[in-house]
C-alpha cells in the first residue's frame, strides 16, 4: 500500500514539471488529459498505462500490424522493440552491392531476440506503412547469386503490403509502447 503511494506522489511530482504534457522531442506523452484525476485518485497503473509518447505507440502498432501474432499474446520477459533507420541500405546486406536499397524513410524494427522477429516498414504520410517482406537470414543457395539476389531483393522492395496500422485493444499497444527502445 506504501508503494502506491509513493509511485503516485513521484507520478503527481512528475506532472507539475512536465505540465506541458510534451516529451524532450516535443511529443504528446499522454492520450488521456485525466492523467493528474488518475494519479491523485490513486489509480497508478491507469496513470501509467497513459505515459508512452506518441511515437512509441505508432511503432507498437506497426509492430503488432508486422507480426500479428503478439496482438494475442502478453509482452515476454526482458523483451524491447528496438529501432533502426536503413533508408538507402542494402536489403541483403551479405551481398550487398547485388541488392537493391531500402528507400528513405525506412526502417527495421526488431526484437531483443533473432526469434522475436523483425517487421521492416515505410510510413506513407496518408495513416498507412507499406511493410517490405524481407527474411530474417539471408540462408540458402539462391542468396549466393547475384542474379537471384538483384532480382529477389528488388521485387520486395517494389511490392510491399501497404495496411493500416493496428488499432485494436489499446492495453496491448500500451504494453507493447512501453517496451519501444
Amino acid at each position: 500500500m506504501m508503494f502506491k503511494y509513493v509511485a503516485a506522489g513521484v507520478l503527481a511530482s512528475t506532472l507539475v514539471v512536465t505540465a506541458s504534457g510534451q516529451d524532450e522531442k516535443g511529443e504528446k506523452t499522454s492520450e488521456n488529459g485525466n492523467l493528474l484525476q488518475a494519479v491523485t485518485q490513486g489509480n497508478v497503473a491507469e496513470a501509467g498505462a497513459v505515459s508512452t509518447t506518441a511515437y512509441q505507440k505508432e511503432t507498437a502498432k506497426v509492430w503488432l500490424t508486422g507480426l500479428p501474432d503478439y496482438q494475442n499474446k502478453n509482452v515476454p520477459d526482458g523483451f524491447e522493440i528496438n529501432v533502426r533507420d536503413v533508408s538507402g541500405q542494402a536489403v541483403n546486406p551479405n551481398m550487398p552491392a547485388e541488392s537493391a536499397k531500402y528507400p528513405q524513410g525506412t526502417k527495421e524494427l526488431y526484437g531483443s531476440a533473432n526469434a522475436q522477429g523483425h517487421v521492416v516498414y515505410k510510413e506513407n504520410g496518408d495513416g498507412t506503412v507499406s511493410i517490405y517482406d524481407v527474411p530474417m537470414h539471408f540462408t540458402g543457395h539462391d542468396w549466393n547469386s547475384a542474379g537471384f539476389n538483384k532480382s529477389e531483393t528488388q521485387r520486395i522492395i517494389d511490392n510491399p503490403k501497404v495496411v493500416t496500422p493496428y488499432n485494436g485493444d489499446e492495453a496491448t499497444i500500451s504494453a507493447y509502447a512501453s517496451t519501444v527502445k
